[in-house]
């Protein structure tokens, strides 16, 4: 199988862009998740991840915040959950990752 050069010019503008972005992205404070790490954390599929958190949202057991973080070479906006003491113990993350 043939493997794609790429010019030079784009591997330096993709390094350029992989390097800012390091500056460029929020810190995401602990107790933060996303529903892609949510996910693993409740041996779940990220969609149903991302439903229960929407459940605990509208319950009023879970805030929403949009944190700038790295997304492969791109800084985008994504959204974030924090969940209630009660919630977080209910979903099982007070235990140590597995």
């Amino acid at each position: 199988m043939k493997k794609y050069k790429t010019s030079p010019a784009r591997e330096l503008a993709e390094s350029v862009s992989r390097f800012l972005a390091s500056f460029e992205a929020d810190k995401v404070p602990q107790g933060w998740f996303t529903s892609l790490t949510l996910a693993p954390r409740l041996g779940i599929q990220d969609r149903q991840a991302h439903n229960i958190a929407l459940r605990f949202l509208k319950a009023g057991q879970a805030e929403k915040r949009m944190f700038r973080i790295n997304v492969g070479c791109y800084i985008r906006p994504v959204p974030h959950y924090r969940f209630t003491p009660q919630a977080a113990k209910a979903l099982g993350l007070t235990k140590r990752k597995p």
